[in-house]
């Protein structure tokens, strides 16, 4: 689904409207651009930094999520 979502198989303006809905929130958009900038000959330096920092956030709020649920189950549990 994140991959379809992206603009990684086909653009996304001919995409579904559910998948230009949710293209901007989800990780493998930033992903893709990054691999694209890393395929250019002319590499837009600006836009490697901002995508990489998007990205490098998104994993970092999902790992925070991911440990806080973690925490909040294993004190339940006990």
């Amino acid at each position: 689904m994140q991959l379809a979502a992206s603009g990684g198989t086909f653009p996304i303006e001919t995409a579904p409207k559910f998948f230009q809905f949710i293209y901007n929130v989800i990780p493998m958009k930033y992903s893709i651009a990054l691999l694209k900038e890393s395929l250019s000959i002319n590499v837009d330096f600006n836009a490697v930094i901002s995508n990489g920092l998007v990205f490098v956030g998104i994993i970092i709020v999902f790992f925070a999520g991911t440990v806080g649920v973690n925490k909040y189950k294993t004190k339940k549990i006990m």
